[in-house]
């Protein structure tokens, strides 16, 4: 499947995750005691709704299906993403590829050069790729997703990942303005 800028991305991606990867599914993160513990413990300091993806199951907020079309296929995008890399490690069996993933993400100390920073890395590539498909390419989209990047890598919401703003900024930029190169041709 191919997305083109402007078009009604979100259902044809809806579509076309359906049929490539049959077995996900969206869940809302209030029905899921994992989010849950989540929401109350870690990640109650956050100042984004985050979405999460473990296994299948791409879990979201409550107010999911309020959001834009575009942002919710920008989301999916970026989750995607994840469900790819579980197949990958997972030798094609999703649950094993979490518990790879899982061990590889969460286990590691989370710093600039370890798999977990590899993993988000090329989801938010995914992101960045997404925004541009739904005509969401000006400057100030740009510097919005430079800054959400260092934002989410250099703070509470990846666990300080990365103690190197300059870093995710530099790389953010890049990867904004390779994304500009994969219009018309990015497919699920």
């Amino acid at each position: 499947m191919i997305y083109l800028p402007n078009t009604n991305a979100y259902q044809e991606f809806v579509v076309g995750l359906k049929e490539a990867y049959p077995f996900v599914k969206i869940r809302l993160r209030s029905k899921f005691w994992l989010t849950r513990w989540l929401d109350k413990t870690l990640l109650r300091a956050s100042k984004y709704s985050y979405i999460t993806t473990i296994g299948p199951n791409i879990y979201v907020p409550d107010d999911w299906q309020s959001g834009s079309d575009n942002e919710k296929f920008i989301v999916l995008y970026h989750e995607v993403e994840h469900i790819r890399q579980y197949m990958q490690w997972g030798l094609e069996n999703i649950w094993f590829g979490t518990i790879m993933v899982g061990i590889l993400y969460l286990l590691i100390l989370p710093m600039v050069f370890t798999m977990r920073s590899y993993f988000e890395k090329q989801a938010m590539e995914q992101t960045a790729i997404a925004m541009q498909i739904v005509g969401y390419n000006s400057e100030a989209h740009k510097n919005g997703f430079i800054q959400f990047c260092i934002d989410m890598f250099t703070s509470i919401e990846y666990l300080y990942m990365c103690p190197f703003p300059k870093h995710i900024e530099e790389w953010a930029e890049k990867t904004w303005d390779n994304a500009q190169n994969t219009i018309g041709v990015t497919t699920i």
